[in-house]
């Protein structure tokens, strides 16, 4: 069984919004990073 790793991304400062959705897409699409979980 394979461990999933849990990453935040904290949605605190409202101008990284686009770099907080570049980080989830790239997560959910690599298909090396597939383990990792996000939470924003």
């Amino acid at each position: 069984m394979k461990k999933l790793l849990k990453v935040f991304v904290s949605s605190a400062q409202k101008e990284l919004e686009d770099e907080r959705l570049i980080i989830k897409n790239l997560i959910n699409t690599d298909p090396f990073l597939f383990f990792i979980n996000i939470l924003t």
